[in-house]
């Protein structure tokens, strides 16, 4: 078959799907979304009784409405038989641990239950307050319509302090564009720039500092906010006290803003080991972001994925079944345009965290582990130096006393590390931790 014929095939598939999906999927989706769904707080879920009764078949309709998606979507060129081979390839926390994957991953879901079991030990104010947090790149054609929801969201509920905080990360856009789409509105806000492409993990770390809502909301500069978004968060932050994670379910559209499906989750933070079931919408408290760092470039591209995984670890995450956030799926898009990147991040993320996990409960095994730094005595009374002649090394520059947030952060970090080496056939020294 050649070039041409290929093309005519997809893009027929395209059409095809597209057609299934606004006549087919979409009402299915709608109708089993207005059932309700799981409401996941810790380890406790609370699903409605209508919506039990269909729950057996949501995954299956969700895993096909969005195969259906990738099908519309020709140009991401996706063969997930050719993934499985590779994520079956990619073992890499089995490699350093010798321990088989299964294993490892029944490991770390029982762990992250038993953290998810933890009751919330924070506090916050009696009225969230919030920032809307877009950091822009290439995609002008919809910054408009991102806009206007956010500021359709901010009508709904007056009463409820909200900015936007935007960060220009695009160095071909100037800001002054952006500055008169903004102008047209109400919100109250700031706008920085960048001089040159820092990618969105740097742009969005430098820009936190400066938001002054206690809740951060992470809105893509592409995809819109659902209008009933701040009224349903201060309905749900009020009935969870001390909650510092919150993600709801999302809505697909296409280029022109039409809805393709509704997803149906019902995958805990749990399942958070298998996938990233905390997109698209994250509203996070800004003293999370302080307590346990911002995103991490390593992981650029799944960075929110990446977050959700290191917050599970530390305390209770809020999935909730409201429909807060609408994903826009066009050919520019960050999961069209970097598909294959996106997917070898994701099996990245997911080896760090196997491998992190058995690290925190069974000590440091299979890396040389280097520590020095004025507090180097301290941490080599609480870590076991790791025996044998591993191939990776990594130096850990002690700066602060040992404490066991800082022990697991440590931990995150080295195995990023030792996983980031091994998907890249490297081999030897690592970079160094400063802890």
């Amino acid at each position: 078959m050649n070039q041409r014929s290929k093309k005519v095939d997809a893009t027929t598939l395209a059409s095809v799907a597209k057609g299934l999906l606004f006549g087919v999927a979409r009402p299915i989706t709608g109708l089993l979304g207005a059932c309700g769904g799981k409401i996941h707080n810790g380890s406790e879920s609370k699903t409605p009784i209508l919506y039990r009764l269909f729950c057996p078949i949501a995954r299956v309709i969700n895993w096909a409405v969005q195969g259906a998606i990738t099908i519309s979507q020709p140009s991401m060129d996706y063969n997930p038989m050719e993934w499985r081979r590779k994520r079956l390839a990619s073992q890499w926390a089995s490699e350093i641990t010798g321990i088989e994957e299964v294993a490892l991953d029944t490991q770390a879901r029982d762990y992250l239950k038993r953290q998810q079991s933890i009751p919330p030990s924070s506090t916050s104010s009696n009225v969230a307050t919030f920032t809307v947090l877009v950091g822009f790149h290439t995609h002008l054609n919809y910054f408009q319509q991102c806009i206007e929801s956010i500021v359709a969201a901010s009508s709904k509920s007056p009463d409820t302090f909200l900015e936007l905080l935007l960060v220009n990360d695009d160095p071909n856009i100037v800001t002054s564009s952006l500055e008169e789409i903004v102008a047209t509105t109400q919100l109250q806000n700031l706008i920085r720039s960048n001089k040159v492409n820092l990618g969105i993990c740097r742009s969005i770390n430098a820009t936190i500092p400066h938001a002054r809502g206690e809740w951060i909301l992470h809105l893509d500069c592409d995809d819109r906010l659902d209008p009933d978004a701040i009224i349903t968060l201060r309905r749900v932050i009020e009935g969870h006290p001390g909650i510092r994670f919150i993600s709801s379910r999302s809505v697909d559209i296409d280029e022109q803003g039409r809805t393709l499906a509704y997803r149906l989750r019902d995958e805990s933070p749990v399942d958070l080991i298998q996938n990233n079931y905390a997109s698209h919408l994250k509203a996070i408290r800004r003293d999370l972001h302080e307590d346990i760092g911002g995103f991490d470039p390593l992981f650029e591209g799944c960075q929110d994925f990446e977050f959700a995984l290191r917050a599970a670890l530390f305390e209770r995450l809020l999935f909730i079944p409201d429909y807060l956030y609408h994903y826009r799926w066009h050919k520019s898009s960050q999961t069209v345009g970097n598909c294959n990147h996106q997917n070898e991040v994701m099996l990245r993320v997911r080896q760090t965290y196997l491998l992190a996990i058995q690290w925190m409960l069974h000590g440091i095994q299979g890396v040389g582990l280097n520590i020095s730094g004025i507090y180097a005595a301290d941490w080599i009374k609480k870590i076991p130096v790791p025996a044998g002649n591993p191939s990776l090394h990594i130096d850990l520059e002690a700066s602060s006393p040992f404490s066991l947030k800082l022990h697991k952060l440590m931990v995150i970090k080295a195995a990023s590390q030792a996983i980031g080496a091994l998907s890249m056939g490297k081999s030897g020294e690592l970079n160094q931790i400063t802890i």
